[in-house]
């Protein structure tokens, strides 16, 4: 016992000092921003601090969060600093903006009057809001917040920033380039000023301007996108479409889903008349949606909208012949996370289903890169435009950040969430290329979010046709899948089966009563219920002409390893609907 004791004692002596270490470097404003980080971590983890320091750690976490753009897990550590300490209002702000990048604009303004009204002094929160208002159009109440932000803290550099983008848009170049300067004056070192001003210049005429400022801009960060974007503007603007084509090429190789990258080179393409390259950018940019858009995206969506439909030619009166495309893609060779085997056979299964049910070309690729992905893409889209009907189906990995749902190339490298950006393949682009189509009024897919899918049968000898396939649903679905959809959901709520692991035991399984989960039993292997669910779909699917037919990998299943909690483990392949 003695012993036990002086154990105990001899590791709370050793612990402490470092727990005081730590407590100092997250204290500390100063500190290396990882070194700060590390020690944050631990002080949450140990639990042994006061409510006060919990706080400031959980802070620096959702700090850091935001940063990488996990914003779910941002709100979630500023809610636990919140929760510590209830009376740093700073908190409630920064989850604030965390809802913002969410796409979760009312949960935002809603920390920011709350902030507000508890201390209307508080400048970094109606800096926030006033950045809320700009996106959403509403220029005079951001005008007010950053005035009022820069009444109480004149030296705020990124409310002068805001200001003068807010300016620009008015056209008040004077008090816009008198706000750039005096942030430059306020932190010679940040680079926001420069690239706001590089926008204000290129609406003045003064392209030459505009050039060095997002030059100065680019020789700091080279592979800043909206600074890139924004030179390749001047060039269009300018008049010199050789290297404004080159700049936005060079973008979409960094990012092929950047809105504003299609949308200038659309306006390229429109002006050397090669309107229908020209369409398939705007196309892109148009169809490109995401939950969280500052103020320059949202009008270049809308740009590219507006000249889609000038550009796009109407169907010839008295057509009769109805051409149907389709793409379908099996992604199974992945090189940086696990292989899927199933979806390039799937993909031929769909693909034959397809051909059966009258389509004229069906376009088979399997194990596509990102950059062939998005070159099968660009080619479909310009053979869907001469389509009446379009259908894009998708095997392979899949998943959901921010809101925004991808597919994931063979060679995609996922370090971070916000690797997604640039190295899978956002959803709407796919339904980019569907809605190419004459007849698609709009494209839809079941559902428009990452799908959980497992089954247990077509890789088990002793359960062969006993599996069970599980997805997860929007309540709102789309097309003339919804009502379809909500029937099904009706049909099975209540409904108990017996399922069969991989060893063969027999356990039951319920579908809860839910709107968000189905299950079902296949009678016959998975592959026939695949190729007939495509038939099945595209007869739903008449009503809308175009639409997105999506399939998730359903992964082998495995018999239990020692340790391993379930009895049986399924693979989380994810699509975007799985039958």
């Amino acid at each position: 016992m003695l012993r036990a004791l002086f154990v105990s004692a001899a590791v709370v002596a050793i612990a402490g000092p470092a727990l005081a270490d730590d407590l100092d470097l997250c204290r500390d404003r100063q500190t290396e921003a990882k070194a700060r980080l590390d020690a944050c971590e631990k002080i949450v983890a140990a639990g042994q601090a006061t409510a006060k320091d919990l706080g400031i750690a959980n802070f620096v976490r959702g700090q850091a969060f935001v940063s990488k753009g996990n914003n779910d897990k941002a709100v979630a550590a500023f809610d636990a600093a919140h929760a510590a300490d209830p009376d740093a209002l700073e908190y409630v702000t920064w989850r604030g903006l965390a809802y913002e990048r969410k796409g979760d604009d009312d949960h935002a303004l809603a920390d920011y009057n709350l902030v507000l009204q508890a201390r209307p002094q508080a400048a970094l929160a109606r800096n926030f809001r006033g950045t809320l208002y700009f996106r959403k159009g509403a220029l005079q109440s951001a005008l007010d917040d950053f005035n009022g932000a820069l009444k109480v803290a004149p030296n705020l550099y990124i409310a002068h920033v805001n200001r003068g983008r807010v300016l620009t848009i008015n056209k008040d170049y004077d008090g816009a380039l008198s706000d750039f300067a005096e942030a430059e004056r306020i932190d010679p070192g940040a680079l926001q000023a420069r690239s706001s001003r590089c926008l204000a210049y290129t609406d003045m005429g003064k392209f030459d301007s505009a050039i060095a400022d997002c030059n100065s801009v680019i020789e700091k960060m080279p592979k800043n996108q909206f600074v890139l974007v924004s030179r390749a503007e001047a060039y269009l603007a300018k008049g010199d479409l050789d290297t404004a084509l080159k700049e936005f090429n060079f973008v979409l190789g960094l990012n092929p889903n950047n809105v504003r990258a299609h949308t200038g080179r659309g306006q390229v393409f429109e002006r050397k008349h090669n309107l229908e390259q020209a369409r398939a950018d705007y196309r892109s940019a148009g169809f490109a949606l995401t939950p969280y858009d500052i103020y320059e995206v949202a009008q270049a969506r809308e740009k590219a909208r507006e000249r889609l439909a000038a550009l796009t030619p109407q169907a010839p009166a008295g057509a009769t012949t109805t051409r149907r495309v389709a793409l379908v893609i099996g992604n199974g060779a992945y090189q940086n996370v696990h292989p899927l085997a199933n979806p390039p056979r799937d993909a031929r299964l769909v693909a034959d289903a397809l051909r059966a049910v009258g389509f004229q070309e069906v376009t088979l690729a399997n194990d596509l890169t990102r950059d062939k992905f998005f070159d099968t893409l660009h080619a479909f889209a310009l053979a869907a435009e001469k389509a009446d009907w379009a259908v894009v189906y998708y095997a392979g990995h899949g998943l959901e950040i921010g809101g925004v749902n991808y597919m994931v190339p063979v060679d995609a490298k996922l370090a971070v969430d916000k690797d997604a950006e640039t190295e899978a393949v956002a959803l709407e682009q796919v339904i980019a290329a569907v809605g190419a189509a004459r007849k698609a009024s709009h494209a839809g897919c079941l559902p428009r979010q990452s799908v959980r899918a497992r089954h247990a049968a077509d890789h088990c000898p002793k359960t062969r046709r006993q599996g069970v396939v599980e997805y997860r649903a929007r309540r709102r679905l789309h097309g003339g899948l919804r009502r379809q959809a909500r029937r099904d959901r009706a049909g099975r709520q209540g409904h108990r089966q017996p399922v069969r692991d991989c060893r063969g035991a027999r356990r039951q399984g319920t579908a809860r009563r839910s709107a968000k989960t189905v299950r079902h039993r296949p009678r016959r292997r998975l592959e026939f219920d695949q190729a007939r669910a495509a038939a099945v779909h595209l007869r739903l699917a008449a009503g809308a002409g175009g639409f997105l037919l999506c399939g998730g990998e359903v992964a082998p299943c495995r018999p239990r390893a020692r340790g391993d909690p379930y009895a049986v483990s399924y693979e989380k392949g994810t699509g975007v609907v799985t039958f």
